[in-house]
């Protein structure tokens, strides 16, 4: 993999003139965020060498380039899903490339399901810590020392100097926010009521399909994260309604509008 992400590198740079040290990868519901970013250059995922494209209805496929709050900005619109790609590789190539492009820290957006019965469609959740459940991990495979080391702490994996600032910004915005742990299950079907009471079982506050693989690749880079879910839905068993993809997409639309500003003096302030 090596080889390949310094092929995509090369691409990107030739493309883009700043070297940003931020990054965003925007989830579902959360792509309109990209426009507030100025100076704008937009390379297709399908043009960047060895980038996996999506097919999921939310993700626009594109990296983008550009400026916030005065700071470079690197801007996944559109992530890449297990499921969708159906080896880990190609999920975690574009942080592996990130990485590589000398970015420090990524601010993470998803959509998610709520497990806790104290979180409702729309608010907005800072991830504390993650379970992973996807059955396999990113790190697995051929090492290369140049990513990182092979056997990464996570302990802090969700950085607690940066979740703090992000909920004092919350805070001065009198904007509401709840914090949680975020089970990653690989999809894409949702999950049944009794999966859900197990998670429950084991500590998790939210659940959703993505994110985690991610997180792993960049902790073991060395980058810094922090991450932020939208509960789109009530889990499977918690609301007898069902859950529809569309019902993802409209409520990240709509709560993204009001998170907005607080990611962007977020920014400001990193």
């Amino acid at each position: 993999m090596y080889t390949e992400v310094q092929e995509a590198v090369k691409y990107i740079r030739s493309k883009i003139s700043t070297s940003p040290e931020i990054a965003l990868v925007l989830g579902s519901g959360f792509g309109n965020f990209a426009y507030e970013m100025k100076q704008v250059v937009s390379i297709a995922y399908k043009d960047i060498p060895h980038f996996f494209v999506g097919s999921v209805p939310g993700h626009a496929n594109e990296l983008l380039a550009g400026v916030i709050a005065k700071k470079n900005i690197l801007c996944m619109k559109g992530r890449i899903h297990y499921y969708e790609a159906g080896v880990m590789e190609k999920v975690i190539f574009p942080i592996r490339v990130l990485h590589a492009l000398g970015i420090k820290t990524i601010i993470f957006t998803n959509a998610a399901g709520a497990i806790n019965p104290a979180f409702n469609p729309g608010d907005l959740i800072v991830i504390r810590d993650h379970i992973n459940c996807l059955g396999t991990n990113p790190l697995i495979g051929k090492h290369e020392d140049a990513f990182g080391s092979r056997f990464t702490d996570l302990t802090d994996t969700y950085d607690q100097a940066l979740r703090t600032q992000l909920k004092e910004v919350f805070g001065h915005s009198d904007i509401p926010y709840k914090e949680g742990v975020y089970v990653a299950v690989t999809g894409p079907s949702y999950e049944t009521p009794a999966e859900i009471r197990m998670f429950k079982t084991m500590g998790a506050d939210l659940v959703g399909m993505s994110t985690v693989p991610s997180v792993i690749v960049a902790r073991q880079g060395g980058i810094k994260v922090v991450a932020v879910s939208c509960i789109t839905n009530t889990a499977a068993g918690i609301s007898p309604a069902k859950i529809s993809h569309e019902e993802v997409i409209a409520t990240g639309k709509q709560a993204q509008e009001k998170f907005k500003n607080v990611l962007i003096e977020f920014i400001k302030r990193l």
